[in-house]
């Protein structure tokens, strides 16, 4: 299976989704330029030019949706959040840009609750998996609050219980 986070938009069109849609992608533009550090691409990850790959930039657009991976040995999967793909998953295999994945994803929940749907294979409360992007959404949006998506364990020991 592996380490994985599932999404869906129920409904592109509800009025909590078209609300929602610009804010994050205003605000995944924020978490990327919170942590530059982490190098981060886009779709088919690098172009080749001028004897070097070099990598393509995220897509972070309105009409053209999210699309972020890692680079090099720190990608995985594309996270892809767009119309054209309303059920989501992602494999990041804990890679850096794990980190700019789950605070987008925790970001869209928390902006349209009833409208995002969000699970993980991760857990809320491990150091490894869901931490460092509630510490991260915390520094953006200090005054919101840490409520855990109901989809996502607390902890392992959830996990080994069903």
């Amino acid at each position: 299976m592996g380490y994985t986070h599932y999404y869906k938009v129920e409904d592109w069109s509800a009025n909590e989704w078209q609300t929602t849609w610009p804010q994050l992608i205003q605000d995944t533009t924020s978490i990327i330029e919170a942590v530059p550090a982490i190098p981060l691409s886009g779709p088919a990850m690098v172009t080749f030019q001028e004897g070097r790959d070099i990598p393509n930039p995220p897509t972070v657009d309105v009409d053209e949706g999210i699309c972020i991976n890692g680079v090099e040995e720190d990608s995985y999967e594309d996270f892809i959040l767009k119309e054209s793909e309303p059920d989501g998953f992602c494999k990041t295999g804990r890679r850096a840009y794990d980190l700019v994945v789950t605070c987008v994803l925790l970001r869209a929940y928390r902006l349209a609750p009833n409208t995002f749907h969000l699970s993980s294979d991760g857990c809320w409360n491990l150091e490894e998996e869901w931490v460092p992007a509630r510490a991260l959404y915390h520094d953006i949006w200090p005054n919101e609050p840490d409520d855990k998506p109901p989809e996502l364990y607390e902890s392992r020991d959830e996990t080994e219980n069903e």
